[in-house]
């Protein structure tokens, strides 16, 4: 078609094929738009085909060059299991020996908020409701063990505690309404029917005829099953350090405290521990008591320690529990968070599982 339209011929496209125009000269006007419709295809070609192979070449710039195949990634180190390795470093189950001695500095610490004394690992009394039952069914005679709290807003802290954690449903700190200088009572259930009876007697001050009082009394308490076992927990200091008594007179008010003490441990029924001050963070105390310093708690804590130690249970562990705590485990840098509630818990039921309140056979529990 192109030839005969380059040659000049007219034509006309028709059911019978092709057929000459009137004359050689002059080509009829059916001829001339086949001519230019027949351009125009021929422009229509060449644009297009000249699109295509520039789109053709724009994608192949385009395009990036294969990447080379990925090698499999390699597999990732274990996560290391702190709590394990710590207690595999840290030793076996702590004996009442390690939980009274001074612990190294540094040498013991937090493990994903537990409290692991050095070279050893202390048994866990309050993970959940069901074990804290049972492990102070077996631990406190099936009840038959009354727990006595002496002392400031410390010791009334680890009452608190107690509380919460055996109540039933399990409560929040929070939830617990505080009581100011007065002194509490509570019967908290346990395994087998069995119930444990906590006292908090308010006595802030180091020393004083009512804590005598309450000390010799300790060893004639009267239980179901007659005389009860007593676990008693002693604490106090805070009060004078604020107060800025002198040392002379802190000294006379421990020594007045040693008698009873001795009197109230003549009964073997009778467990006595005495809860160091430790420690405090003085930057968030509030001014008032600003006069209480670390270097003056770490001053009684050592006549308390030669005064009480050869008598009664001095708990080492303590002090180097309140020192390895941050901030992080205080709102007020005197009072301390459940977690440390709980540690000392703990510390004061693994010594006296293994001495004042082990089981034996015969007991029936």
């Amino acid at each position: 078609l192109l030839a005969d339209w380059f040659a000049g011929d007219g034509w006309l496209m028709g059911g019978a094929g092709w057929r000459p125009s009137a004359t050689q000269d002059q080509p009829s006007p059916m001829g001339s738009h086949r001519r230019i419709g027949a351009a125009l295809a021929v422009a229509t070609l060449f644009l297009l085909g000249w699109k295509g192979m520039s789109r053709l070449g724009h994608y192949r710039h385009d395009i990036p060059p294969t990447p080379p195949p990925t090698p499999p990634p390699s597999p990732l180190p274990p996560i290391p299991d702190t709590l394990h390795a710590a207690a595999g470093e840290l030793g076996g189950p702590c004996t009442a020996a390690q939980l009274a001695q001074a612990p190294a500095d540094g040498a013991s610490g937090w493990v994903m908020e537990r409290w692991h004394p050095a070279h050893c690992t202390m048994v866990p009394f309050f993970d959940d409701l069901a074990s804290s039952r049972h492990s102070l069914t077996r631990c406190l005679r099936g009840g038959n063990t009354t727990i006595v709290l002496i002392g400031d807003s410390r010791m009334r802290q680890l009452y608190f505690y107690l509380q919460a954690t055996l109540s039933v449903p399990r409560t929040s700190l929070d939830e617990i309404s505080f009581k100011a200088h007065s002194d509490l009572n509570v019967s908290l259930p346990l395994d087998r029917g069995a119930s444990v009876t906590v006292l908090f007697y308010w006595e802030a001050k180091l020393s004083s005829d009512r804590t005598a009082a309450l000390l010799l009394r300790a060893g004639r308490r009267e239980g179901a099953g007659g005389r009860n076992h007593v676990l008693v927990v002693q604490g106090a200091g805070l009060w004078e350090l604020k107060a800025e008594v002198e040392r002379p007179e802190l000294v006379r008010a421990l020594v007045a405290l040693r008698d009873p003490m001795i009197s109230a441990l003549r009964d073997p029924r009778v467990a006595l521990y005495w809860l160091p001050m430790g420690g405090l963070i003085w930057d968030m105390l509030v001014q008032p008591r600003q006069t209480i310093t670390n270097r003056n708690i770490s001053w009684v804590d050592a006549q308390a320690r030669t005064l009480f130690g050869p008598h009664l249970t001095f708990l080492e562990q303590v002090v180097a529990i309140y020192r390895g705590t941050g901030p992080e485990g205080t709102a007020d840098g005197l009072h301390y968070s459940e977690k440390v509630q709980r540690a000392i818990w703990e510390t004061i039921m693994n010594h006296y599982c293994q001495t004042g309140g082990a089981v034996d056979a015969a007991d029936g529990h």
